[in-house]
């Protein structure tokens, strides 16, 4: 059986052959030590031979996702179709298992890969387009749904092979009635690791939908459930509302008007018994007690604070989440609008390169706020300003790919599911 993405021990399986070894070396460097990944890498050639088929599809299966490093070389030794055709059998048993090819020079790849999308490079560098494209990579959902007021629910389920189909029933229903359903990464940690996590998911939420299917325990209190339990009181100390689709054998105390009671087979859910919560939860959804943006403070002269950049794109593409910046932010009286939005704020992240005023400022009014914050500038790590050390450690980088990189690490804990790019 395919191990769950979130037991894997790796991020990435780095193959490279022996005559790319420099490249391959830069880059192990970018992923691990800027963009904060877990790779496997071998140093060594990884030609035919170097791991038996049985350890390679191992040490692939115990990684999240593959980057193929192919150049003309390496095509000739064979080893990319070995380790290409591991990975093809790796996504077959798991779709989110994620594929990347870096092409290097002229290589000919026709009848390798076809379908693959390639990433073109001419150096031995990082450049940020190489950087911006294995983002995109790893976050390959493009139309992440980020409307300006989207009706976010979060669905708390299981997406065992058992269960899966009639929660994409139901969640279906509910996706095409305009909701955007929100859950946990598949590779996080989990919820007995890091509750508070979870708690800012579900308060990023205006409303909670739990599909709790039957595990040889008659009473939801058992701790078989205790997880889909804990997600529900969350939601009640937000009050945000909830609905609650119970297998008929599982006994609970909630009100009755908050649960269908039913069985959980794909076959036989009722659309107008969906329908009936669907309309209910409309009705009572909420502004989240969390708003789930980023804002983004920056020089507001560079092109990195202009929607679409490859700054903000980077944030919105991992975290499924919208970015904002000061310039965006509208009313009557801006500096006590553009307060409010940072107290608003999911989690502030500010480029105080030269120490932009604006930037700072603005840094300032969240740390002052009590919001989570997270320092950049140009240059190496360094000490932010005194009035800005309650924020901890400043990240410096060098360059557009090491922008890019460092944003990738600080981003990451915060991505959240958008469950309808998966229905």
């Amino acid at each position: 059986m395919s191990l769950p993405l979130n037991k894997r021990s790796y991020d990435i399986f780095l193959s490279h052959s022996h005559s790319d070894a420099i490249f391959a070396g830069n880059l192990y460097t970018w992923l691990t030590g800027v963009a904060g990944l877990k790779v496997w890498f071998d140093k060594t050639q990884l030609g035919a031979g170097s791991l038996l088929a049985t350890d390679l599809q191992a040490a692939i299966g115990n990684c999240r996702s593959i980057i193929l490093i192919v150049s003309g070389e390496s095509m000739s030794k064979g080893w990319v179709r070995n380790e290409y055709n591991s990975a093809i059998d790796e996504r077959a048993n798991n779709q989110d298992f994620r594929i990347i090819a870096i092409k290097i020079g002229e290589s000919n790849t026709k009848e390798l890969m076809k379908g693959t999308t390639w990433l073109d490079i001419d150096s031995p560098e990082i450049n940020a387009k190489l950087a911006y494209g294995l983002i995109q990579g790893l976050y390959p959902s493009e139309k992440q749904l980020l409307s300006n007021r989207p009706k976010d629910l979060y669905v708390s389920c299981s997406w065992r092979p058992s269960d899966a189909a009639v929660v994409k029933t139901i969640c279906s229903q509910f996706a095409s009635s305009g909701f955007r359903l929100i859950g946990d990464s598949k590779d996080q940690a989990g919820f007995s690791n890091d509750q508070d996590r979870i708690e800012r998911l579900i308060g990023s939420c205006g409303g909670l939908l739990a599909i709790i299917p039957f595990r040889d325990a008659l009473s939801i209190n058992d701790p078989t459930y205790k997880y889909f339990v804990k997600e529900i009181a969350i939601a009640k100390s937000h009050n945000i509302p909830i609905s609650v689709f119970l297998d008929s054998r599982l006994y609970s105390q909630e009100n009755e008007t908050l649960i269908a009671s039913c069985s959980l087979d794909e076959n036989n859910i009722d659309p107008n018994l969906v329908s009936s919560h669907i309309e209910r939860l409309w009705d009572e959804w909420i502004e989240p007690p969390v708003p789930h943006f980023i804002f983004c403070a920056l020089d507001l002269e560079l092109d990195i604070s202009k929607p679409g950049s490859m700054y903000r794109t980077v944030i919105e593409s991992i975290t499924g989440t919208p970015t904002i910046v000061g310039s965006e932010v509208q009313g009557r009286s801006l500096h006590e609008d553009i307060a409010k939005t940072i107290q608003d704020a999911f989690l502030i992240i500010a480029d105080i390169t030269n120490d932009n005023v604006n930037s700072c400022i603005e840094a300032g009014m969240a740390i002052m706020a009590k919001k989570l914050v997270r320092l950049i500038s140009s240059g190496k790590n360094r000490n932010p300003p005194f009035m800005l050390r309650g924020a901890g450690q400043l990240l410096g980088y060098n360059s557009e790919a090491d922008l890019i990189g460092i944003t990738h690490k600080i981003a990451r804990p915060f991505r959240r599911r958008i469950i309808n790019l998966e229905l």
